[in-house]
């Protein structure tokens, strides 16, 4: 599973340095669960039947009326540039940003970019009474090692 997984890092990453050995340990420990690459392949299969009922649509009935956040790389190999284009097409209240010199894995790449994205996002459609703060819990530094160490999130430490 690791060589399988490490063949997509090395590809379609463009921050190799932000591949930290505990997080490819704690994705590699989740594909190799029972199933759980067929289940993967098994989502993507499922896409096909997703664009056919779409593309039946009206362009009305398809353009999606939610703020929506949306952070594109510019040196995905999977998903080029270009396609963001679109975008505008679908999503009636888009914000679009281009992360430059990141690959495909937007998470892993430029973790702190996701974060301010969906907190900028909850800012702006949440109640300010809806968005909780994160206060200092009592266990402090284990929460702190979880933020840290994602083979402990994985494992359900928190």
């Amino acid at each position: 599973m690791r060589r399988y997984l490490a063949h997509f890092f090395a590809h379609w990453t463009a921050r190799h340095d932000a591949l930290v050995p505990a997080e490819i340990d704690a994705i590699v420990d989740v594909y190799a669960g029972p199933d759980a690459l067929r289940r993967s392949f098994a989502w993507y299969r499922s896409r096909l039947k997703d664009r056919a009922r779409i593309a039946g649509l009206s362009s009305a009935e398809r353009r999606i009326q939610h703020a929506t956040v949306v952070l594109w790389s510019d040196r995905d190999p999977v998903s080029p540039l270009e396609w963001s284009e679109n975008l505008v097409d679908t999503f009636s209240d888009l914000d679009l940003s281009v992360l430059r010199g990141i690959g495909h894995f937007i998470p892993i790449e430029a973790p702190a970019a996701v974060i301010d994205a969906v907190s900028a996002l909850l800012r702006r459609v949440a109640p300010e009474s809806a968005i909780r703060h994160a206060e200092p819990s009592s266990k402090g530094a284990e929460s702190d090692a979880n933020e840290r160490d994602p083979a402990a999130y994985s494992r359900g430490s928190r």
